[in-house]
């Protein structure tokens, strides 16, 4: 039996869905190639010497490198070439890009091209992830309705994570499935369908140099993780932090336990950006069977971005560690207000 590939299994998902167009099954199409081209421009990047910054600051306020403008451009030029793409927002670009000639198209893609770039010099797994909306308004220029809009919207959205290999992740209303690129011939094959996020975990994954900073009820979450009410008498649990949010969301995704990123002194609005990280992710975990929450009472679906670049805090993985989260939470606004 000849083994699925990324066209196959889309064509495959488009024919569930009665009056489907196809139009959708191209962009992903498309994001595929960009991701190829991309996975090739990293291989190549020592020996090119392409790794370095270019001294410009995103509209995220990072330094740049030349790699993040590469994947930038790579994601840009394969969604204007479908023709259905209005809008486009990337992380390297400030507002809005309004596809050339093509106002009228029916989806808006949001898309941070190389996540986790501080750690290319290192080796460390990167990642894309993207996310794609069809538009409000029937024609014409797209308006804020149609780009400043919220995860519960989103019609599809995805991963790749570039590291030993090069791992698609793609989801729809229905399913999440994973492919993996065989380099040899350029091939996205399926390598394990029906993701689905374990009920619980064991593994911690959050920075805990910022723990000074977080709010009470963070850091009263953070010790009971180390107890034996959570990781069983004599056991432990372990904690597994990389610092590239693609792979420390992917691994949760797997192997369950819980990754954060809450909001704290420094960032109290949270660090990770909505559109095009937090609201994809969380998209894909409540599909998976798993949760992802701001920490702070919002649900992250449904926040309504004010600017693309907009951020907000993340706690993602199992239920049952998202869930119990949230009790530590609730628990200590309402002993916080009783006393306020």
């Amino acid at each position: 039996m000849t083994p699925d590939t990324l066209f196959d299994h889309v064509l495959e998902i488009q024919s569930t869905y009665p009056g489907a167009s196809g139009r959708l099954s191209t962009i992903i199409d498309r994001i595929g190639i960009a991701a190829k081209i991309t996975s090739n421009d990293l291989n190549r990047s020592r020996m090119a010497d392409t790794m370095g910054a270019t001294g410009e600051i995103n509209p995220s306020g990072e330094l740049a490198t030349m790699l993040d403008n590469r994947a930038s451009d790579n994601f840009k030029k394969a969604l204007e070439s479908t023709g259905l793409c209005c809008a486009l927002i990337s992380e390297e670009e400030d507002g809005v890009h309004i596809v050339p000639g093509n106002e009228d198209g029916e989806y808006m893609v949001a898309y941070d091209p190389l996540d986790g770039s501080s750690n290319i010099d290192i080796n460390v797994t990167v990642g894309t992830i993207f996310a794609v909306w069809s538009r409000v308004t029937k024609s014409g220029k797209p308006t804020d309705e149609d780009i400043l809009r919220k995860g519960r919207d989103l019609v599809a959205a995805g991963y790749v994570m570039y590291g030993p290999s090069t791992v698609l992740v793609y989801a729809t209303e229905g399913t999440i499935d994973a492919f993996t690129l065989d380099p040899a011939i350029g091939v996205w094959f399926l390598s394990q369908p029906d993701i689905r996020v374990p009920g619980r975990g064991n593994t911690i994954s959050v920075n805990t140099a910022r723990k000074y900073l977080w709010k009470p009820y963070v850091r009263e979450f953070w010790d009971w993780l180390h107890t034996e009410e959570y990781s069983g008498v004599g056991k432990k649990a372990s904690g597994r932090h990389v610092g590239s949010l693609i792979a420390d969301a992917h691994r949760t995704m797997v192997r369950g336990g819980i990754h954060m990123y809450p909001a704290g002194e420094d960032y109290p609005k949270g660090k990770i950006r909505l559109m095009y990280e937090a609201a994809p992710l969380a998209w894909m975990l409540e599909r998976a069977g798993g949760k992802a929450v701001t920490g702070t009472g919002e649900n992250i679906l449904d926040m309504q971005p004010e600017h693309v670049h907009d951020r907000c805090p993340i706690i993602l993985g199992s239920a049952y560690e998202v869930d119990k989260f949230e009790e530590f939470r609730v628990k200590w606004e309402t002993e916080h207000e009783a006393y306020s």
